[in-house]
């Protein structure tokens, strides 16, 4: 019934004149049918005409104007993709959130375990806490921020095991008669080992899990980054409509006072990424709040502020 009904849309000028305005096309990847001498395939119909399948209507079904700009994007204003066509090919695409930090912990946390170095526990606060292969080498701690620490062990206990090799108590030297051990062993109860020691391990567990470690740091970063920049909105409408100053200080009362705080904020951010995404936010914001309020921002300010960088930036899109 639906593929009937969509072949007497599409059969129907009267009907198809005036396509939703929210309709989206699929891409076919094929030019449209226009024109075309192949009949559609599909099931038989009334009349002896056949109802297209919906991969022939898709291509049947009139393409949408690329000119059309999407509701709600003012008049003038030009769309920026995601990524941009320029960006280098070796630039190096940050992930971010929730999963991803949970996917690169759980890298770190496997490159230990490739080590030799197991899960010991978890604990409550975000720790992660690794086990050395043996019980003389301590233990290693992943923090929530990406951070390694080791501890070392005041005792340790490994089974006792035999070793090839005469007694190695040094009492034979002083003692002819003196018997000892029938061997050597290996294990039981250990004091700590010394940094001396510790340290060649210690070592080589971080530079072989430095990469894991290094990308779950910047992932982490990276979230903090785009949690902070998510929040600036609405710390600018609480400055504009309420008062509530950027910087923590009094009440900002009057509009001019609220106009100059932000500008002030968006001056001094530097000429960095960090700082170029939250202008980037504060540009988008003062478009579409201040320019469109009774207050807006005059020329004056604008140049005012545009002088302030030396980067050559202006407060808001040309």
């Amino acid at each position: 019934m639906r593929s009937l009904l969509l072949w007497l849309v599409l059969a129907t000028p009267a009907l198809a004149a005036d396509p939703p305005a929210d309709a989206e096309d699929e891409p076919s990847g094929e030019p449209a049918g226009e024109g075309s001498t192949e009949e559609p395939a599909g099931e038989g119909g009334p009349d002896g005409l056949r109802i297209p399948d919906p991969a022939d209507a898709a291509k049947l079904a009139p393409k949408a104007d690329p000119s059309t700009r999407p509701p709600g994007v003012p008049e003038g204003w030009t769309e920026v993709p995601l990524e941009p066509e320029d960006l280098a090919d070796d630039a190096e695409v940050i992930v971010w959130g929730t999963a991803a930090t949970r996917a690169a912990r759980a890298s770190v946390v496997r490159a230990f375990e490739e080590q030799g170095w197991e899960v010991r526990r978890r604990k409550n606060n975000g720790d992660v806490v690794f086990k050395g292969p043996e019980g003389w080498m301590g233990s290693a701690r992943l923090s929530p921020d990406g951070l390694i620490s080791f501890r070392r062990r005041l005792l340790s206990w490994e089974p006792v095991t035999p070793v090839e090799g005469p007694p190695s108590d040094g009492f034979g030297a002083l003692d002819p008669d003196y018997r000892g051990t029938a061997g050597n062993t290996r294990g039981g109860l250990q004091g700590p080992a010394s940094t001396r020691k510790l340290e060649p391990h210690r070592r080589e567990v971080l530079e072989a899990t430095d990469d894991e470690v290094r990308h779950l740091r910047r992932v982490l970063a990276e979230t903090q980054l785009q949690q902070q920049i998510a929040v600036i909105p609405d710390r600018l409408d609480a400055l504009w409509n309420h008062g509530a100053s950027l910087t923590g200080g009094p009440p900002v009362g009057t509009p001019e006072a609220r106009r100059a705080e932000v500008l002030d904020y968006w001056a001094t951010r530097p000429a960095t990424r960090e700082g170029r995404l939250v202008m980037a936010v504060v540009e988008d914001w003062l478009g579409a709040v201040v320019q469109q309020s009774e207050h807006p921002l005059t020329q004056a300010e604008l140049e005012a502020a545009a002088a302030r960088r030396s980067d050559g930036r202006w407060p808001l899109p040309r």
